[in-house]
């Protein structure tokens, strides 16, 4: 039923705003202008912090991947969704 109001609709990706710009035409010639933010993607959702990333990067100049997990959880480094970071 909505789409008989309806003239048309553009939708236009505005990058730098991270937005969606939403123009809709009705068949009376009345227009509505609509803007919408894109969320996250999923990469950035559960992207770790800036500071953990740095230290692991020191870290793994000098130690293993199991040194640096064990370096990391005695210096209680907490990670998003585990309470350790496995050593193996």
């Amino acid at each position: 039923m909505l789409r008989l109001l309806i003239k048309d609709i553009t939708v236009n990706k505005l990058v730098e705003q991270r937005q969606l710009s939403v123009h809709i035409r009705w068949q009376g010639g009345a227009c509505t202008d609509l803007f919408v933010q894109i969320p996250p993607s999923a990469a950035g959702r559960h992207r770790y912090r800036s500071p953990i990333v740095d230290r692991i990067r020191d870290l793994a100049c000098s130690l293993l991947d199991a040194q640096i997990a064990d370096q990391l959880n005695r210096e209680a480094a907490r990670v998003r969704k585990v309470s350790r970071i496995p050593g193996k």
